[in-house]
């Protein structure tokens, strides 16, 4: 087992040992993966080494203290009882024992100090090591030491996560061989350099660059991890002996600690629908301290809501909401949230505000808008489409539009809202008295001309929750390349209190080919629209709008 775990080991490029020059890796150069800097030339020449040595420490006192301390300092029997134990996915794989003494959260949330870590013994044996790197330790995010079996092949990779770029990696070897324990560090998996990594030189290491490391000794390979920042709010948490985390990929908690801070649901989108709300969700819940809902769509404040709902306590009508999300793993897991998104929130927000408002106040809002006549040519013809789902065709309603031409029902349409009496000085009382009080309440297909009116519908919302809390976002400008989408969930994140993260799919959502609009129809629906947009321009304090 030992020889094919080494064989599949990754191999030193040259043959040569390259020993760190003295510098450190500058946080600039940390950004994005080493190799993606490469490909687009924008590695500083000077950040090429990769790895730089910071000094030497003497680690006597540090390797007296594991001495003496016996093999049972590395299980997690003993770090259950006197210490914390922590579990690493990928270390306890392959068989690496730990000691944690200081450990962050991939979004530097929180850095927790272990029981250990404030025993005068073990701050006397770190000690050297920090006076090498200059630091105080109040700048340490994550500091342990990892014992790396004989025949263990940690395969290249490099790290990810938000805290990566906002920290500065150092190895410390403790006990090794040199000769038999490789330490490889390259810009790609093709141009790995074995690197010096003696005992007591205190290397730091650019870790967004791909490295791997090999024990071809007989004996286990003990090195200290140690990461620290230049200048990051940090949020310490001190551990008992005995604490339980609960940990996710991105994220830890403790029981009984650390209570949720945020609302429930976080986060609420509210529409409009056929704007790219199904996109905006799927982005919302692609950053690691998003958990799904049950259900994307949970309608419980329109076509969900309870029969009796306005004489059920407002504890009764929370714990009827909370059944579509994962409560339970909600509670245990604080950092985590959850939210969901129904399109149709925002036209009926005569029904929907006061009954969100009641159930979930605080929760953060979301909008995304779009070109009218381009989300109603949409509508017409998912309404129409015959493929689907039973439940998705039954939710789409129809309306009766599929016997019916794009125009007829543009026409139709315009002859409701004149009955109505509505027009562009319209209030939104008006509208929602007049209109939206004899629209269906359980299906999407009705209002194809309504739901455009965007103004009339978000200047209730905005009066209810208060700008601070409602974000509006446009189709046109989120989607003008992939920059512009990631900015655009930049915002989202903030928003809903959540720190940055990268968008990978980017891909539209529910998108269906249909042909080109008639020119007639486009210019008399531009027409039809233009006050209506002059409205939300103003209400939306905007010189112009995306289309």
């Amino acid at each position: 087992m030992m020889a094919a775990m080494v064989s599949a080991a990754p191999r030193n490029v040259g043959g040569e040992i390259l020993v760190p020059p003295s510098g450190q890796v500058k946080l600039k150069d940390k950004t994005t993966p080493v190799i993606e800097q490469v490909a687009k030339e924008q590695l500083d020449p000077e950040a090429r080494p990769l790895v730089f040595t910071r000094g030497r420490a003497d680690l006597s006192l540090l390797k007296l203290l594991l001495s003496s301390r016996g093999a049972s300092i590395w299980t997690d029997e003993e770090h259950d009882r006197t210490n914390v134990k922590m579990t690493r996915p990928a270390h306890d794989k392959w068989g690496i024992s730990k000691i944690v003494l200081v450990f962050c959260d991939d979004f530097l949330k929180r850095v927790y100090t272990f029981p250990w870590y404030h025993e005068p013994e073990w701050k006397e044996a770190l000690q050297p090591v920090l006076d090498v790197l200059g630091i105080p330790e109040e700048k340490m995010v994550r500091c342990l030491l990892a014992s790396m079996p004989p025949g263990c092949v940690i395969p290249v990779h490099h790290d990810t996560g938000h805290w990566v770029q906002h920290t500065h990696r150092v190895h410390v070897a403790v006990v090794t061989d040199v000769s038999e324990v490789d330490f490889l560090v390259g810009p790609d998996p093709k141009h790995m350099r074995k690197v010096m990594f003696d005992e007591g030189r205190v290397v730091e290491f650019n870790n967004q660059a791909k490295h791997a490391v090999t024990n071809r000794w007989s004996r286990n390979r003990v090195h200290l991890i140690l990461d620290y920042v230049d200048e990051y709010p940090l949020d310490f948490v001190r551990l008992a002996p005995g604490s339980k985390l609960v940990q996710t990929r991105r994220s830890i908690d403790v029981e009984g600690l650390v209570t949720r801070q945020g609302p429930d649901p976080a986060f609420v989108v509210l529409g409009g629908q056929k704007c790219g709300t199904t996109l905006l969700y799927e982005c919302l819940n692609q950053h690691p301290l998003v958990a799904r809902g049950r259900r994307r769509e949970t309608h419980f404040f329109d076509w969900a809501w309870p029969a009796k709902g306005e004489s059920l306590t407002v504890d009764q009508l929370r714990e009827s909401y909370m059944a579509f999300f994962y409560a339970e793993e909600l509670k245990s897991h604080p950092s985590i949230v959850t939210g969901e998104s129904t399109p149709s929130y925002l036209l009926r927000g005569d029904l929907v505000i006061p009954r969100l408002k009641n159930v979930a106040g605080k929760t953060r809002l979301l909008v995304m808008l779009r070109d009218p006549v381009k989300r109603a040519y949409s509508h017409y013809h998912m309404a129409v489409d015959p493929e689907g789902t039973p439940a998705q065709l039954r939710s789409r309603g129809g309306g009766g539009w599929t016997s019916k031409t794009f125009e007829q029902v543009v026409e139709e349409e315009r002859a409701v809202l004149e009955k109505a009496g509505v027009g562009p000085a319209t209030s939104p009382g008006d509208f929602a008295r007049d209109y939206l009080s004899t629209r269906p309440n359980g299906y999407g297909g009705h209002s194809l001309l309504g739901r455009g009116l965007y103004a009339l519908q978000l200047q209730p919302w905005l009066e209810a929750f208060g700008r601070d809390q409602i974000k509006v976002l446009f189709l046109e400008e989120v989607v003008k390349s992939e920059d512009s989408l990631q900015e655009a969930m930049d915002g989202v994140f903030e928003h809903v209190g959540l720190p940055p993260s990268p968008v990978e799919d980017k891909a539209p959502k529910n998108h269906r080919d249909y042909p080109p609009m008639d020119e007639g129809v486009r210019r008399r629906l531009r027409d039809f629209y233009a006050p209506y947009d002059a409205a939300l321009r103003q209400l939306l304090r905007r010189d112009s709008l995306p289309w």
